[in-house]
C-alpha cells in the first residue's frame, strides 16, 4: 500500500516564462523535486568529472614542458662547459706565445 504524496509547489520554468508571460506555478511533487535536484546534480557532478579530465590533461602537457625544459637546460650546460674549456685553452695558448715574444 503507498502513502499519497502531497504535492510541492514549485516554480518550473515554461515556455511562457521565456515570453515575459506571467504562468502559474507548477505544483510538483516531492518525487519530482528531488529527481529534478538529482538531475541538476548529475549534470554537475558530470561537468566536474570532465573538468577533473581535462585538469589532468593539463597538468600532463605541464609536466611533459618541464621535462623538455630540463633536458635543454642539461644540454646548454654542457655546451656552456664546453665553451667555457675552449676558452680557456685558446687563452692559454695566447698566453705562452706571448711569453714566448
Amino acid at each position: 500500500m503507498s502513502t499519497p504524496v502531497a504535492p510541492v509547489v514549485a516554480v518550473q520554468a515554461s515556455p511562457a516564462a521565456a515570453g515575459n508571460v506571467s504562468a502559474a506555478p507548477v505544483k510538483l511533487t516531492a518525487i519530482q523535486v528531488i529527481e529534478q535536484e538529482l538531475q541538476g546534480w548529475l549534470k554537475q557532478s558530470e561537468l566536474a568529472a570532465k573538468n577533473a579530465e581535462q585538469a589532468i590533461a593539463n597538468n600532463h602537457a605541464i609536466q611533459g614542458a618541464i621535462q623538455g625544459a630540463q633536458q635543454l637546460l642539461a644540454k646548454l650546460k654542457a655546451e656552456e662547459a664546453k665553451a667555457m674549456a675552449f676558452a680557456k685553452a685558446e687563452a692559454e695558448k695566447a698566453v705562452t706565445a706571448v711569453e714566448k715574444l
